[in-house]
């Protein structure tokens, strides 16, 4: 009797040990499955940050946008071929003055 009482109480401690490991194991995987959630959300939002403030730069620069990831001249001369404007505003406004026709420009107005 005294070995049956002994047996089941090993039983019921590794059981207890047991589901106490699971539970342990499951918490770890939803931590790491929030971490990872948010890590996703942080990516997601400086990547939107970063296109943003990309387009930003391009209104006061004048041109198209890159693309996010886009990078390197294949990619700037496509843009450009597709009608893209590459030239910096003030290079541009540089090229207007020396223009000879700069002078007549401003003799209409």
């Amino acid at each position: 009797m005294k070995a049956q009482k002994e047996v089941e109480e090993e039983m019921r401690q590794k059981a207890e040990e047991e589901a106490k490991q699971k539970a342990e194991e499951e918490e770890k995987q939803k931590a790491e499955v929030e971490a990872q959630r948010r890590a996703e959300m942080e990516v997601k939002a400086r990547t939107e940050e970063v296109v943003w403030v990309q387009s930003l730069v391009m209104e006061q620069v004048g041109g198209l946008a890159p693309c996010y990831g886009c990078s390197g001249t294949g990619v700037a001369r496509k843009m450009k071929a597709a009608g893209g404007d590459m030239q910096p505003m003030q290079q541009r406004k540089q090229e207007e003055v020396m223009s000879p026709q700069a002078g007549k420009k401003k003799a209409q107005v």
